[in-house]
């Protein structure tokens, strides 16, 4: 069963990478079940972050003095229970979130 679950929790992560990639959003480091997506400013960040939990997403927001000034980011954790549908929507919901975010639109 734990090989199972592995290739499972490989296979979401790199989904999810590959769909973020995908709406022109680069992740951060290798592949493994913690994806940091850099987002820019504060601002930016924390209103994607706001639109993302309204759409049932949860992204963790690192934010300054974690990260530098400006280079806010999320840090997403895939879990062996996520499956290759669920990350490829979570990717869809932070680019969508994001885009609307750099807009300057805090809400539709």
């Amino acid at each position: 069963d734990g090989d199972r679950r592995r290739d499972g929790l490989l296979q979401a992560a790199t989904a999810l990478r590959s769909a973020l990639s995908r709406g022109g959003i680069e992740c951060l480091g290798r592949p493994s079940p913690i994806v940091p997506v850099p987002l820019g400013t504060e601002s930016v960040a924390r209103i994607a972050a706001s639109r993302c939990f309204d759409r049932g997403l949860f992204a963790n927001l690192a934010e300054y003095p974690a990260v530098s000034r400006g280079e806010a980011r999320f840090r997403m954790q895939v879990m062996a229970s996520h499956s290759v549908a669920q990350a490829s929507q979570a990717a869809s919901i932070v680019s969508e979130s994001l885009d609307a975010a750099r807009a300057g639109r805090t809400n539709d």
